[in-house]
């Protein structure tokens, strides 16, 4: 017999927490035995940049959580539920995917859907241990690093890339990628700046082309997957710390991690462009190396692996 999993979004224009559902939602499609359903909000958006454009087989026109064999939910989706849900439905598994560190912060709104039972799905180690640090999880928790679709990345040959170009990927912190930006270019530096979301294969192509990522995250992250991109895009990366990245940024190994500040970020850009060409290198070796490891196929063998083992662990 087929199970159902059912999911739901809020979706309000494309973000990198909407892909990683798309990815699990593909994952449930791709085992024999369970078929991926998905509601959205009423509100949702439907755009070109919505990554479920192409799966309306799968979509539902009415929310009836009560109908599914496996419940998945993200973020705030918890809020859909109706109320006295969980107390009416306990045999309904619910997988619980948590992409941030905020879901660990007492006045986050997401923090008080840790008492409700779940079996939980962490992007990183940082974010699994900041949930279990909580004492409030109810359920198992699990850790799945975030995979890359490899095979889909650009594929550019090495004189296509821009060798002067600095990417400034500000979409995170506007205002700091702004003033950081005017004082390269006072310096003669050029520099892409991006401080709005745009396609996601005109942002891979993008860093791809550029010999320099400058990648500005917010002070705390699930993982940051713009970082672990890059690596493998052959772009040298240079992303301040924060946390949720630590799985994989090795500063001086894979990556250079200036502070947070706007002036230990020049200062590494300007390192980063005055590297030996050796050893710039050597590091961009190791980011590919890096990278190679996160493999989407390892998201789906380990989701997989719960999936079907889901009642039992509930």
């Amino acid at each position: 017999m087929t199970k159902t999993v059912q999911f739901y979004r809020d979706y309000q224009g494309f973000t990198g927490g909407h892909l990683k559902v798309f990815d699990y939602f593909n994952h449930v499609n791709s085992t024999e035995g369970y078929r991926a359903q998905i509601y959205f909000s009423e509100r949702s958006v439907w755009d070109e940049r919505n990554p479920w454009q192409a799966c309306r087989d799968g979509i539902q026109h009415t929310w009836e959580p009560g109908s599914a064999d496996i419940l998945f939910l993200a973020g705030t989706d918890w809020q859909a539920l109706p109320d006295g849900w969980l107390e009416t439905n306990p045999d309904v598994p619910i997988i619980n995917f948590i992409q941030g560190m905020r879901h660990a912060e007492p006045e986050d709104p997401r923090y008080r859907f840790l008492s409700n039972r779940a079996v939980r799905i962490c992007v990183s180690d940082q974010v699994r241990q900041a949930i279990e640090n909580t004492g409030r999880a109810n359920g198992a928790v699990f850790t799945i690093r975030n995979g890359l679709h490899l095979e889909e990345m650009p594929r550019l040959a090495e004189e296509e890339m821009d060798q002067d170009s600095v990417l400034l990927y500000g979409v995170k912190q506007p205002a700091t990628a702004r003033s950081i930006s005017k004082e390269l270019a006072s310096r003669g530096i050029k520099v892409r700046l991006l401080l709005e979301p745009v396609p996601r294969w005109d942002f891979l192509s993008l860093v791809r082309r550029s010999r320099i990522s400058v990648l500005l995250p917010l002070a705390t992250e699930g993982f940051f997957l713009p970082a672990l991109e890059s690596m493998f895009l052959g772009s040298l990366v240079v992303c301040p710390d924060c946390i949720g990245n630590r799985d994989f940024c090795i500063d001086g190994v894979n990556c250079l991690m200036p502070g947070t500040n706007e002036d230990q970020i020049i200062e590494m850009v300007l390192s980063a462009l005055n590297l030996e060409e050796e050893a710039r290198q050597a590091m961009l070796q190791k980011a590919r190396q890096t990278a190679e490891g996160y493999d989407i196929s390892s998201e789906r063998k380990t989701f997989l692996g719960i999936l079907e083992n889901v009642d039992d662990i509930w």
